[in-house]
């Protein structure tokens, strides 16, 4: 399943670097494929 990190910031107040999130989802045992910026800055 593909889940963008805005839609998870619509659930829950997320501060935390798109790296460190991945990590999170990771260790509990999300399985993290890409994690990629799609905004341009």
């Amino acid at each position: 399943m593909k889940v963008s990190l805005d839609w998870l910031k619509d659930f829950a107040d997320i501060t935390l670097p798109r790296e460190e999130i991945a990590s999170i989802l990771t260790d509990t045992g999300l399985e993290v494929e890409k994690n990629r910026n799609r905004r341009p800055y």
